[in-house]
C-alpha cells in the first residue's frame, strides 16, 4: 500500500509539473504575442500612410534567401542565367567584369545587381552583358546572361544581389516578396512622402 501510495503521489507531482510546463510556456507564447502586436499593427499602419514612390520587380526566377534578408537588400538563387530590369531606368554604370551594373530609376532611386559574389577577372568569360552604359532600358528588359552551369562547375557563386544604394530622404523600403518568386513580380516597395523625397508627381 505505501509502495502505491508513493507511485500516486509521484504521479500527481509530475501531472503537476506537466501543468505548470505547460502554463508557463503559454504564458510565455502570449506575452511575446502581444508586445509583438503593437509593433507590427504600427508598421502596417505606417505603410499604409504612407504614398507607395516606387516598385521593385525581381529581375530573375528563383529563390529568395531568407537568411542573406537586409532592408533594402534582397539576395536571389537564380533557376537560370538570365537577369532582367527590376524597373525602368537608366544604366548608369556597367562595371568592366560584366556581372554588375547601377541602375537609376524613375522615382530617384539607385539600384545595384550583381550577379555572383566573386570578383575574380578570370570568371569574366562567364558573363554576357546585353545593354551598355548610359542606355535607356524599360522594365523586363534582358540586361544580363551568364553561364550558370559554367559558373557551378568553377565553385563560384550563381546568386542575383539586388540593393538599393541610394535612397531618397523621407522614404522607406517595404519588402514583399519571399521563396520562390517570378521575374516580374514584386519584391520590394519604396514608400513615403514625394516632397520630402524631392520627387516630383506623374
Amino acid at each position: 500500500r505505501e509502495k502505491w501510495e508513493k507511485q500516486e503521489e509521484n504521479g500527481k507531482m509530475t501531472v503537476s509539473f506537466f501543468i505548470a510546463a505547460v502554463g508557463f510556456l503559454t504564458g510565455f507564447l502570449l506575452g511575446k504575442w502581444y508586445y509583438k502586436k503593437p509593433e507590427q499593427e504600427k508598421q502596417e499602419e505606417e505603410e499604409e500612410k504612407a504614398e507607395l514612390i516606387g516598385s521593385v520587380a525581381s529581375p530573375v526566377n528563383g529563390e529568395i534567401d531568407g537568411e542573406k534578408a537586409e532592408e533594402g537588400v534582397v539576395v536571389i538563387r537564380p533557376s537560370e542565367g538570365k537577369v532582367y530590369a527590376p524597373v525602368s531606368g537608366k544604366v548608369v554604370r556597367l562595371f568592366p567584369m560584366g556581372n554588375e551594373l547601377l541602375l537609376k530609376t524613375e522615382f530617384g532611386a539607385e539600384i545595384h545587381l550583381q550577379a555572383g559574389g566573386g570578383k575574380d577577372e578570370l570568371l569574366g568569360e562567364y558573363y554576357s552583358p546585353r545593354v551598355v552604359q548610359n542606355e535607356i532600358v524599360g522594365k523586363g528588359k534582358l540586361l544580363l546572361e551568364f553561364d550558370k552551369k559554367g559558373l557551378e562547375a568553377e565553385g563560384a557563386s550563381v546568386d542575383i544581389s539586388l540593393s538599393l544604394s541610394e535612397e531618397q530622404g523621407g522614404t522607406r523600403v517595404y519588402r514583399k516578396g519571399d521563396g520562390r518568386v517570378k521575374t516580374g513580380e514584386e519584391i520590394l516597395q519604396i514608400r513615403g512622402d514625394f516632397q520630402s523625397a524631392g520627387i516630383p508627381r506623374d
